[in-house]
């Protein structure tokens, strides 16, 4: 009888960590190679609403990279943010940003080129399927 309790008290309480780590997972199972980053060419949107040339940055499904290494890259974002009358003590800021990385924060409801966004300082929203920024 006190080995039945034993058993039951253990499962009782091993149970909830099982389940806690099963559903903690972040990616469903088939879905992991959507968030594996892979160098793919963005655009980026000009205040005018016309797209740069394509520029190559490390995407995922939900993260939007620049490559430290990849200097041409870090020059064409350079160039966009000068081209869009960006002050230099921004350019910066978002440059080291974009290196660091963004996750998808989902500020954006409904289709994301509808998107409106009113932040403090600037916002960078990365359309997944459309590859465009």
């Amino acid at each position: 009888m006190f080995r039945f309790k034993l058993i039951t008290m253990a499962i009782l309480v091993l149970l909830p960590v099982y389940s806690y780590s099963s559903y903690s997972q972040n990616v469903l199972e088939g879905f992991e190679e959507l968030f594996e980053l892979k160098e793919s060419t963005v655009r980026i949107r000009n205040l005018d609403g016309s797209l740069t040339s394509p520029i190559p940055f490390l995407t995922s499904f939900n993260t939007l990279k620049l490559d430290l290494n990849n200097k041409k890259a870090i020059a064409q974002v350079s160039d966009y943010l000068n081209d869009n009358a960006v002050s230099a003590e921004y350019q910066q800021k978002m440059i080291d940003q974009l290196i660091a990385g963004i996750q998808e924060q989902s500020e954006c409801l409904g289709k994301l080129d509808e998107c409106e966004l009113y932040p403090e300082t600037f916002e960078i929203v990365h359309n997944y399927n459309d590859q465009e920024v």
